[in-house]
């Protein structure tokens, strides 16, 4: 008998470091709208405002005390969403398990829609935002690990009885199911539920029937007889369902926790609204990751832009500011297009990136000098003054210290790295890196070298002549 060996399950990694813009899940929201949501780039007001209501009520949850500014809420806190159909409320509720999630991977969330389908749709949203999306990608779960349509655990939870999240249908087997954050989307369709309008379905059946009984002055015969027994035995379980149902609401609507509606008229008054804060998604790429990628994109097109753009599209969708980079080269600037510049700032933003990673890797970045700008006269001292003993009477000697100017001219440092075809078009982060280190490397040993060579006198125009050029050596003893 042949036997298959189970997969080892990966260690469980660290928590990373998380990027505080996410704190206010509005910020999350804003970004995954942006990111995955077609023709819906920016949540409308009512949309900030539902997210915001939900991640107050799981702020204690997820954080493990009350959200700072707000009024405190019980523990085991409710609170009930209504909005019309489009807002959002499902996308809205799936962005808060996400956030739930990155800031505490060691809860169990439980959801429950209104059938198995429905729960499918909602933990597989989740999963594609937290597979896709940069800032969600370390909660990707592990190879071996508890992994399905309706649950599935993150990569840096704690294993135990119940998964990070679950998802079912209001209809499955609900017994046994925990979670520190339930969120029940959408439960109550015409298949599980009775409604007021099934009720005036039945009034009008019944009626046409007793009316079809005057028209020709017969009693009812025993089909229709039937019939309007039945729908009035239906209508009579339809009212005491109705009655239950609007009692249960009473309960939920006093124990629910509910939104205070402020009237805007501006965007600036809707900002306030929020808290005046300013909604803004930053990186947390390592530093010069961004440069490698753009580098590795025209490698992998060997030199071709429009091929290196759709490389990008294609490995890196999420990433806008390389794709504006590779659409087309920068043309020159002139002195009647007043936005001619604009265009340089994602150029200077990957240069920048990389330099900022470089520095530290060499002498001079590490030492701490003061930076003056390129090509400008800055003045220096040659000289100071000296003192000396003077007799009693005699006059003190007068000198003067002597200065001159000097221009520091800039000066550019290049390195080519050869790489393979296949590592060009890795979609891979060790390769990523394996590029960017390759280039930083190979600049920052140049570079050293050239700065303490004694031997190195420096070429016109070209490059500056060591700092230990022209010094006469003095052996220690």
């Amino acid at each position: 008998m042949a036997t298959r060996r189970a997969k080892k399950p990966q260690a469980i990694p660290e928590i990373p470091e998380r990027d505080d813009t996410f704190l206010d899940a509005r910020n999350l929201l804003q970004y995954i709208m942006r990111e995955r949501v077609d023709g819906s780039p920016e949540p409308t007001e009512r949309q900030y405002d539902v997210c915001d209501a939900m991640q107050t009520a799981a702020w204690k949850v997820v954080f493990g005390e009350d959200r700072e500014g707000y009024e405190p809420l019980p523990n085991h806190s409710q609170i009930i969403v209504e909005a019309p159909r489009g807002e959002g409320k499902s996308l809205i509720a799936q962005v808060i398990v996400c956030w739930a999630l990155y800031w505490n991977p060691h809860l169990n969330v439980f959801t429950a829609s209104a059938s198995e389908g429905f729960a499918g749709q909602f933990s597989t949203a989740v999963l594609s935002y937290i597979r896709t999306l940069e800032p969600l990608t370390w909660l990707t779960p592990l190879d071996g690990g508890r992994e399905s349509v309706l649950k599935f655990d993150v990569s840096c939870a704690n294993v135990g009885q119940h998964p990070s999240m679950k998802a079912l249908g209001i209809s499955g087997q609900l017994a046994g199911c925990r979670g520190d954050l339930i969120v029940v989307d959408d439960v109550e369709t015409d298949e599980n539920s009775r409604t007021d309008q099934e009720r005036e379905k039945g009034l009008s059946r019944m009626s046409e029937i007793m009316a079809k009984a005057g028209e020709t002055g017969e009693t009812l015969d025993e089909a229709s007889s039937q019939e309007y027994d039945t729908l009035a035995d239906e209508i009579k379980t339809v009212d005491g369902h109705i009655t239950r149902l609007k009692a249960h609401e009473a309960f939920m609507v006093s124990k629910g926790t509910p939104v205070q509606a402020q009237s805007v008229q501006s965007q600036e008054g809707a900002s306030a609204v929020r808290g005046g804060a300013i909604i803004s998604v930053k990186s947390n790429l390592p530093k010069g990751t961004e440069f490698a990628r753009y580098a590795k994109c025209l490698a992998a097109a060997h030199g071709s832009r429009s091929e290196a753009l759709e490389i990008a599209k294609t490995h890196y969708p999420d990433m806008p500011r390389l794709h504006t980079v590779l659409k087309a080269a920068v043309a020159a600037g002139t002195t009647t297009d007043s936005t001619w510049a604009g265009a340089l700032v994602d150029y200077q933003h990957f240069s920048g990136d990389f330099v900022e990673y470089l520095r530290p890797m060499t002498i001079l970045g590490r030492l701490q000098l003061r930076n003056v700008p390129f090509n400008i006269r800055v003045p220096r001292q040659t000289s100071g003054v000296t003192g000396g003993f003077v007799g009693e009477g005699s006059p003190a000697p007068v000198n003067k210290p002597q200065f001159d100017n000097i221009t520091h001219p800039w000066a550019k440092v290049a390195c080519i790295t050869v790489i393979t075809d296949e590592l060009a078009r890795l979609s891979n982060p060790s390769a990523e890196a394996l590029i960017r280190d390759d280039l930083a490397n190979g600049i920052a040993q140049y570079l050293d070298k050239r700065l303490v060579d004694p031997a190195y006198p420096g070429v016109a125009n070209t490059s500056p002549a060591s700092l230990t050029n022209g010094v006469t050596p003095e052996t220690s003893t």
